[in-house]
């Protein structure tokens, strides 16, 4: 029962994490139309800032500036990548792709390619049936829950976050009311960069970085996002639990080296799914 409990509490922080990223994505699709395929190299470099940041100021100080620092350089490749949009259709995924392989050299650069760590933001753990909850994990978590609430509110609520969506569905008629799309694409990596920079500088403490890492993080996160159908934060929250959960038991049950597999069948999965059932007949939504 407390090796359940265990791998439970692990897979709500790792898919927490999986959700953040997978949020990122869906707010860039939603607003821009653009895959953001270096939505996991954020998060990693949030991690690498934290690791620097943590021992010369206070833990919460080190997280918001270093999320700070990940929201502008996202704002920095949406103004790339959206003027590139104005050239080539699938330029700015190809552009994203790109700054993902390249953000790879850099790490290893900067930091090196030894793994990563920092303290956590508490070293006490809790007790609960036999198993051992960290304050990081249900940091995480309230992390992505606080994330999910906002982004739905901003969408729905704020004039902002109906701005952003038109832009989306119509970028002319946008423009033609006064709606500055490099602007609003801009706003949307800044925020996505902002919360992927969060999630992994709170994950950074509980399991080490590397160079490498941004890749297992894109894949899941876009999986997440995926069964959101790129649209919706609260199912793409859900998906990014699932998927912690079964990376977790995989982990937890002796299927360690399959961790990194088990987002890329999901994905296949839903892929396969939809086209079945769009070659049926069916309709998504």
């Amino acid at each position: 029962m407390s090796q359940l409990l265990q791998s439970v509490f692990s897979g709500l922080a790792l898919g927490s994490l999986f959700a953040v990223i997978g949020i990122g994505f869906v707010i860039i699709h939603r607003v821009t139309g653009v895959l953001n395929l270096a939505q996991g190299a954020l998060a990693v470099l949030g991690a690498y800032l934290m690791s620097d940041l943590v021992g010369t100021l206070p833990w919460v100080a080190s997280l918001l500036v270093g999320s700070a620092v990940v929201a502008v350089v996202a704002a920095l490749i949406g103004v790339a990548v959206i003027t590139a949009r104005q050239t080539l259709e699938y330029s700015p995924t190809i552009m994203t792709l790109g700054i993902a392989i390249a953000s790879q050299g850099v790490f290893v650069l900067i930091w090196g390619d030894l793994p990563h760590t920092y303290p956590p933001i508490s070293q006490v753990a809790w007790r609960v049936a036999g198993a051992f909850v960290l304050p990081q994990q249900l940091l995480l978590l309230v992390t992505a829950s606080v994330a999910l609430v906002l982004l739905q509110l901003f969408f729905s609520r704020a004039y902002l976050g109906k701005a952003l969506t038109a832009a989306a569905l119509n970028p002319r008629s946008a423009q033609l009311v006064g709606i500055d799309l490099v602007r609003v694409g801009t706003i949307a990596f800044a925020v996505s960069g902002a919360v992927a920079g969060a999630s992994g500088a709170i994950f950074g403490a509980l399991v080490p970085v590397t160079p490498h890492s941004h890749l297992g993080l894109a894949v899941a996160g876009f999986a997440a996002a995926v069964l959101g159908n790129l649209y919706s934060p609260t199912a793409t929250m859900a998906g990014g639990l699932l998927l912690g959960q079964l990376t977790s038991a995989a982990a937890t049950y002796g299927l360690p080296e399959y961790q990194q597999v088990v987002a890329l069948v999901v994905l296949i999965l839903v892929l396969l799914g939809r086209t079945l059932w769009q070659r049926r007949g069916g309709v998504l939504t």
